[in-house]
């Protein structure tokens, strides 16, 4: 095409051919519906980017930059209508790791057999939505960058998503999903969900039975988010006789699940909270938490999707979730409570400043914050599951932690 084409309002568009020749220019290819480019048979490999392929449908940056902004999506290679994700019958997809994608203003999706973003390069750009859904394996080799808050999602259905060491996913606080196929490993290099300095996305990692580690090898966080979720299984202890293979995060609420197993969770002597989990007589390293964090057992994109209601039932203050933790006094006025209520004292008045428990007698104790921050006599005596205290001492006195405690439920058969 070496003119101009304008395919109308609401118009969704599909080209499918094995030469792709758009030559009148930047811009010159409008529209505002789906623009979807494959091959003459779904199987046809794609090539995105500067580098050509024999066989393949080659997209270059010519045919990027004809592309006006305006269109809803622009799709490479082949869906499948029923799920919705790649279609069993569709090539593989390579990306050039210096392309350009931002040209186009608006979201890309690559459904493919297997998706490759090329080593060596500058990075990959996207100004919106950028997702990668595979059958197989997806192998991110370069930086890749929204230019916008925008969600960056990597689903493979059957295999793993690798990110090669060093390499990074930065989305200017938008979301990141990561998905893959069950007992596959997803290996993470950095993902940076900041935007100017603030943690802001969410990051979720599901690789089901399968794997997660930190491809770095290194001891530097791999996740900056405001909340982490995974789901899956971390580095069976000793697997490289350090933690520079476990993933590391920078999160200020988690939550970790796994098909089967328990979980705990210890801070160890450097401020890090190692996420452990017990299963089957087997201890293996999660996730570890490089700063304080919350831990929760809803989901933190449900948690922000719920708004106040589910951010209290996880005893998270609404207006500063993404900044403040959960501090110390909160997890004392719930022992307090768990204490009036063992002990038959009657109920629990609280108010902004004091606790007032009232006893048998009818009478009042008001215990106000600076009181309890300056008197840990008592709450040091024993160890409370949701105290302010964090793994009890050999002799039995729990330790104390000012910083932030972790809350969690647990169910007791008797």
């Amino acid at each position: 095409m070496a003119g101009t084409a304008n395919f109308g309002t609401g118009v969704n568009v599909l080209i499918a051919s094995n030469v792709l020749n758009l030559n009148g220019g930047a811009g010159s290819l409008t529209g505002s519906g789906v623009l979807t480019l494959q091959g003459k048979t779904p199987s046809t490999a794609i090539q995105v980017g500067a580098q050509t392929i024999t066989g393949a449908l080659n997209i270059g940056s010519t045919a990027l930059s004809a592309i006006a902004p305006g269109f809803q999506q622009l799709v490479l290679g082949t869906v499948d209508a029923n799920t919705g994700h790649a279609s069993a019958a569709a090539g593989s997809v390579s990306v050039d790791g210096s392309t350009n994608l931002s040209v186009v203003g608006t979201s890309v999706a690559v459904y493919a057999s297997s998706i490759t973003v090329s080593a060596g390069g500058t990075g990959v750009s996207v100004g919106g939505v950028f997702t990668l859904d595979a059958v197989g394996v997806i192998q991110v080799g370069s930086n890749v960058t929204t230019t916008t808050a925008a969600a960056v999602s990597l689903s493979s259905a059957t295999a793993a998503v690798q990110m090669a060491a060093q390499t990074q996913i930065s989305t200017q606080g938008g979301n990141v999903a990561i998905v893959t196929g069950n007992n596959s490993t997803a290996s993470i290099a950095t993902i940076d969900t900041r935007a100017g300095g603030a943690q802001a996305g969410i990051v979720n990692i599901n690789v089901q039975s399968g794997q997660v580690l930190d491809a770095n090898d290194n001891d530097s966080a791999n996740v900056y988010a405001t909340a982490m979720s995974m789901n899956g299984y971390g580095v069976l202890n000793g697997y490289s006789g350090s933690d520079a293979s476990v993933l590391k995060v920078s999160a200020t609420v988690i939550e970790v699940t796994a098909p089967t197993g328990v979980l705990v969770n210890d801070t160890g002597a450097n401020g890090w909270t190692n996420f452990n989990l017990l299963n089957g007589g087997t201890l293996t390293q999660e996730l570890i938490d490089v700063g304080p964090a919350i831990r929760v057992t809803e989901s933190p994109t449900t948690l922000l999707a719920g708004g106040a209601q589910v951010l209290a039932s996880q005893h998270i203050n609404p207006t500063n979730f993404v900044s403040a933790l959960v501090r110390s006094a909160l997890a004392t006025n719930y022992t307090l409570s768990l204490m009036s209520q063992i002990s038959s004292q009657g109920s629990l008045l609280q108010g902004s400043d004091s606790i007032a428990v009232t006893n048998r007698a009818s009478a009042f104790m008001t215990v106000d914050h600076e009181s309890l921050t300056h008197d840990l006599n008592s709450l040091q005596q024993s160890f409370v599951l949701g105290s302010a205290g964090t793994q009890p001492f050999v002799s039995g006195i729990s330790s104390y932690s000012e910083g932030g405690y972790d809350y969690w439920t647990e169910t007791l058969m008797v």
